[in-house]
């Protein structure tokens, strides 16, 4: 059963050991190949204190099994209750949500409440690592929530898209808790999930501080298998979760996955895990992890002869292994030199979980450990020039070309994010090779992570003679949100492209209202309708009576007569976002003037006034109501009013 986690690169695979030396089977090479000849048998096995199966076994239990982690609160009742009261309270609000609207006060008032609560809890208990079921929500083996497995259930809805952990982390902020919640309360039927299933939503999103474990092909017709498989998948993943729950680097809760069941019920009782673990002494190391020149010809002969997937895992992570401790500079490169090849090999058949097992396996090297002890120093240099190597043109191009199929996603993403940050560079200038703007965003995604701390090599593309590559640059350049980079961006306004131009009025979310404000309200007469609806979005961010005032006086403008009702509608929802009881009488004046009432092509605008009434709300809003009621309405604008008074009453 495939299983990964967000963010890091998918490590599944097989983990049988071969019974030769080092987990490989001389009997399983292949002579298929014509420029090899057969690989010369291994020597006898030289005799050590423990075999490389023991070792790499509990190393890495040495670094997972720590006192104070999960067993050890397991039957803390308090805590449990703490978290069940949480996930009860995430519950309602999300009830509110699917009632009335996210942006609903009653939605804002339970998401507030439940903010304090979650970064409360967060800072009481560290991360908080749920199981999920289709009915019932799990803490430390204790249930917390329940509910009945049906389509409205968001636990069953949850479960039956693949999702059975959840990890919430210290550090969540509301704008992750409320995409979250976003996401969960939509309509089964909406277009967004029609398009898109929760897995997809959420990677999208990137949050992170939400992380969670999806297991790939779950049908429900599939639960029998899953049950007979459960035992398996829960002990390959309760190390990751004490991974989680102790704030181990990513790459070392990937490496936490490659636990066999047998390396599990094999590892000696933790009294022994010093003894069996790493040694201090990096010579020691070097004798336990030695390869001979003989063992390192059989690995690259069986690379180049065309092995199965399953075992270039098994060899890719005994490299891994290798490279790590290994002291002598020249071996560090040798074993390099056969990652790489794997590498190469992996991306030109398409085998994206054995290229992200690579670079991800390296990445895992030039990553400090927690435990005191370090990897040789020739090993960390090793490792950083691989991943140069490896952000190489042409050993990216592959990942792009693959991305046409949405499977390869998340594991190119993957790959992608544990390449260095001069990867940027590269990826941005591939971005013209990549025709599909779905996926130039989740490259863009990539870009803003390694190249955050150099953005001028995103200013510099401005110019490029691509729109969609000068549209790709001003989102990466909005995303980072360096205020001296808006001069740089808001230049880009006069790209004859709407999109590009679009894309700028998208690029100032992060910047603040005297910055922006002379570009918004220039953007929102714009020749295109998209770029002037966004603009009108963007203004519903700066809050107060004056911008209020400001779009009402722009709309009884006879121009706004010639937008049609869908930026219409845009513009009295950012008035009622940005206004207070203050504007009403205005509103209600747009309702009742006489010149609005004799002409029809106004009424649009009557009732968008009605509209923004219902949405600012209060006792103000109540009595304009009540006392338009009284009011000689058309039928239209007694339609719009009998919808306002219903929205009123759901605020109330």
């Amino acid at each position: 059963m495939g299983e990964q986690e967000k963010g890091g690169p998918d490590v599944n695979g097989p983990q049988q050991a071969g019974p030769g030396k080092n987990g490989i089977d001389p009997n399983q090479a292949s002579h298929d190949s014509p420029s090899a000849l057969p690989p010369p048998p291994l020597k006898p096995p030289i005799e050590k204190p423990h075999t490389f199966k023991q070792a790499n076994s509990t190393n890495r239990s040495a670094v997972f099994v720590k006192p104070g982690t999960r067993n050890d609160r397991k039957n803390n009742a308090g805590e449990v209750k703490e978290v069940s009261d949480l996930f009860s309270l995430m519950r309602k609000t999300l009830k509110t949500f699917s009632l009335y609207g996210s942006s609903s006060s009653a939605a804002q008032d339970f998401q507030s409440r439940l903010y304090k609560v979650f970064t409360q809890t967060l800072e009481r208990l560290g991360p908080i690592s749920l199981r999920i079921d289709s009915s019932s929500l799990i803490y430390h083996g204790e249930t917390v929530l329940s509910e009945d497995s049906s389509v409205e259930s968001y636990l069953y809805r949850l479960y039956s898209t693949g999702i059975r952990y959840l990890t919430f982390r210290p550090g969540l902020n509301i704008e992750e808790l409320s995409e979250f919640l976003h996401i969960l309360s939509l309509d089964p039927n909406t277009r967004e999930l029609q398009d898109d299933d929760l897995v997809t939503l959420f990677w999208k999103s990137d949050f992170n501080n939400i992380h969670y474990i999806v297991v790939e092909g779950f049908t429900e017709a599939g639960n029998k298998q899953e049950d007979q498989e459960n035992v398996d998948f829960e002990a390959a993943l309760s190390s990751i979760l004490d991974a989680v729950e102790n704030e181990l680097p990513p790459e070392q809760i990937v490496h936490s996955v490659r636990i066999s069941e047998e390396d599990i019920n094999s590892s000696p009782p933790a009294i022994q895990l010093e003894q069996f673990g790493p040694s201090k002494d990096k010579d020691s190391n070097a004798k336990v992890f030695l390869l001979t020149d003989q063992e390192m010809l059989e690995i690259q002969t069986r690379i180049l002869s065309k092995p199965p997937e399953y075992d270039l895992a098994k060899v890719t992570d005994m490299l891994i292994e290798l490279m790590a401790w290994e002291s002598d500079s020249t071996e560090v490169q040798n074993i390099l030199d056969s990652l790489l090849l794997i590498l190469d090999y992996a991306l030109s058949r398409d085998m994206f979980e054995i290229a992200s097992r690579v670079v991800g396996g390296i990445k895992w090297i030039t990553i400090p450990r927690k435990d005191g002890h370090t990897y040789s120093e020739a090993a960390i240099q090793a490792a950083h020039s691989g991943l140069l190597e490896a952000s190489l043109p042409e050993r990216i191009k592959p990942l792009l070309s693959a991305l046409s199929d949405e499977k390869n996603h998340s594991r190119i993403t993957a790959h992608l994010r544990a390449l260095p940050q001069q990867a940027a560079e590269v990826l941005s200038d591939l971005l013209v090779e990549v025709p599909e703007r779905v996926h130039r965003d989740i490259i863009s995604s990539v870009i803003v992570r390694l190249g955050r701390n150099n953005p001028q090599i995103f200013v510099s593309r401005l110019e490029h003679s691509k729109w969609f590559v000068v549209q790709a640059m001003v989102n990466i350049l909005g995303q980072i949100g360096q205020h001296e980079h808006l001069p740089a961006i808001l230049k880009v306004y006069e790209h004859e492209n709407p999109e590009v131009r679009a894309e700028v009025v998208d690029a100032t979310a992060k910047f603040t209202l005297e910055e922006v404000k002379y570009f918004l309200s220039k953007a929102l007469f714009d020749e295109d309708k998209r770029v002037r609806i966004k603009a009108i979005t963007q203004m519903s961010r700066f809050k107060g009576s004056d911008t209020a005032k400001y779009l009402l006086g722009q709309v009884k403008d006879t121009s706004f007569l010639d937008k049609n009702r869908q930026e219409q509608r845009a513009w009295f929802k950012t008035i009622s976002e940005v206004g207070d009881e203050s504007i009403i009488p205005e509103l209600e004046e747009l309702v009742t003037a006489r010149k609005f009432r004799k002409r029809s092509q106004y009424e649009h605008i009557r009732a968008g006034s009605l509209y923004a009434i219902s949405r600012i709300g209060g006792p103000a809003a109540a009595k304009a109501l009540e006392k338009l009621s009284k009011a000689r309405l058309s039928g239209l604008i007694r339609a719009a009013h009998s919808r306002a008074l219903e929205e009123l009453k759901k605020k109330k």
